[in-house]
């Protein structure tokens, strides 16, 4: 039970090559490695303290990478994990939504293999997923998929039929502040 009020700090990132970043066209290698000097920066910061990871949409993939890298190492990695719209992997992502890929494009997008990643993360690293019942990019069974395959004894998935893809205040984050104990067993890590 968290008796006082609890402060965060937000931190955030363009990929390079994504707006309004310049340089490399991004690949899989890049955002990981930019996702990983970003997580150890933070932590530099904060002496004793593991950073909550929060990401959506396209920056699940990186997020889920990781918790595959640290997976066994619970005192380097997170204390806590939200997954917005989480993708299974990016190739089914974008053959689902019926687009053409070009050749140009395969560095970018290689994989993001997010259920294979997930199941190699700390299976005491709190865990929650948020699914739109609206999303039109990235379907729910993406959400169940990536829930079914985390290896977290402390998981939720929380789906709204009324939500779409960049509805991250209501309702599904309303439903999220309902179950605090949930958000208590993720501030207790930190």
């Amino acid at each position: 039970q968290v008796d006082e009020p609890v402060a965060f700090d937000y931190y955030t990132f363009s990929y390079r090559g994504f707006k309004p970043n310049t340089g490399h066209l991004p690949s899989e290698g890049n955002i990981k490695g930019d996702s990983e000097h970003i997580f150890e920066y933070v932590k530099g910061l904060y002496p004793g303290q593991r950073p909550l990871l929060f990401s959506h949409s396209l920056g699940t993939g990186p997020t889920t990478a990781l918790l595959s890298k640290f997976g066994e190492d619970e005192e380097g990695g997170p204390a806590c994990v939200g997954l917005a719209m989480p993708y299974s992997s990016m190739h089914q992502t974008i053959n689902e939504l019926g687009f053409y890929t070009p050749l140009i494009l395969m560095p970018v997008i290689d994989g993001w293999n997010s259920n294979k990643r997930i199941r190699k993360m700390n299976e005491n690293v709190p865990l929650v997923i948020l699914s739109a019942g609206q999303d039109e990019l990235i379907a729910p069974h993406h959400q169940k998929k990536q829930f079914e395959a985390a290896n977290s004894n402390t998981k939720k998935l929380f789906y709204s039929e009324d939500a779409d893809h960049n509805d991250l205040r209501t309702p599904i984050t309303l439903n999220l502040l309902e179950h605090l104990e949930f958000m208590d067993s993720c501030i207790a890590r930190v």
